[in-house]
């Protein structure tokens, strides 16, 4: 659950400070998932109602629950709002995916149990891959194939790097949340700092 955690402290700054509010985990939520169905408002509530459950949970550490007008506002130590965020958004993707029927509170405290979660990282070779591919505009609109961005390559990488491989590269990108694929078959990139929310099951 670490990296996890890593990515949740670095898109929620109020982490830092221990404390966290309702619109913050809502805002947090429709900016990882900006569609508005069903679906989505399901894994929100779900999200947020683990993140009460868990945090809940460790109010024997001194943790202070403040309802007010228009939301609540948790304070707990950094450790534990980092924890409870992580394992309530991992919750809420599940509710999202179809698992609605099973509550928040247990969800996210079997999460820790069921889930081994680690972040993708990129190796420096890919890095330096990506790096070189972002720097193409069409390549962040979308606008070549796997072949289109393997031909777009300076000639010495392309030559150190061959198409198999380079699908490898770009299956990587994908689990990083770097690269998606498109209907028609291109594939969009962003730079390694524009990352994208990506949960993958194995």
């Amino acid at each position: 659950m670490n990296d996890l955690e890593e990515f949740v402290a670095e898109i929620l700054p109020a982490i830092a400070e221990g404390r966290v509010r309702q619109e913050d985990l809502e805002h947090l939520w429709s900016g990882l998932f900006p569609e508005e169905d069903y679906a989505s408002r399901r894994g929100r509530d779900a999200f947020l109602d683990g993140f009460l459950a868990v945090a809940s949970g460790g109010s024997s550490n001194g943790s202070d629950l403040a309802f007010r007008p228009g939301g609540w506002e948790v304070n707990l130590g950094k450790g534990i709002v980092q924890t409870s965020v992580a394992t309530a958004l991992l919750g809420g993707v599940l509710a999202m995916l179809g698992a609605a029927q099973v509550p928040a509170a247990v969800l996210t405290a079997v999460i820790p149990l069921l889930f081994d979660i680690g972040r993708v990282r990129l190796t420096e070779g890919q890095g330096y891959v990506l790096a070189e591919l972002v720097v193409d505009p069409r390549a962040q609109n979308g606008e070549l194939s796997a072949e289109q961005l393997h031909e777009s390559l300076s000639p010495a990488l392309r030559q150190s790097v061959s198409l198999l491989d380079f699908r490898d590269f770009l299956a990587t990108f994908r689990r990083a949340g770097l690269a998606d694929d498109l209907p028609d078959g291109n594939i969009r990139l962003r730079p390694a700092d524009r990352a994208k929310f990506r949960i993958s099951f194995r």
